[in-house]
């Protein structure tokens, strides 16, 4: 069921409807990867830094290299996902994105160093949890 909403009906239609063509979006929300069956840009699962020190869940290959494939989500749900690292980012993809794994390698070499895409995203929460506690 949250893949279907977050995919197929929220993810199509943001990426879909957008009037700008993104090169890569990213998520930190697994059911979100769902998304990816109906657009052309590849989507990329943001580890949080939390999950990037849970070993053994997470192995950390280099971005073009075949990486081990281990089970992020529960136990038979979802798609396996394949974890890797790009620069400084800790990301995972569906097992059979090794295209887009390439297209993001590619699209982020010049920032992948610099860029902690996981930032945006704990600045989206901290957001979320001021706006409430102003509400209370």
């Amino acid at each position: 069921m949250e893949s279907f909403l977050y995919g197929e009906q929220i993810g199509q239609t943001l990426i879909g409807q957008g009037t700008a063509s993104p090169l890569l979006v990213c998520t930190d929300r697994e059911p979100a990867l769902a998304a990816r069956e109906y657009v052309p840009t590849p989507l990329a699962l943001v580890l949080p830094p939390e999950a990037q020190m849970a070993e053994p869940i997470i192995e950390k290959t280099p971005a073009v290299a075949s990486g081990k494939m281990f089970r992020l989500d529960a136990a038979h749900h979802g798609p396996r996902l394949v974890a890797f690292q790009l620069g400084r980012n800790h990301l995972a993809l569906p097992e059979h994105a090794d295209e887009d794994r390439r297209l993001i390698a590619e699209r982020l070499a010049d920032v992948a160093d610099s860029f902690d895409l996981a930032e945006p995203f704990q600045r989206i929460r901290d957001a979320i949890e001021e706006a409430q506690q102003a509400v209370r």
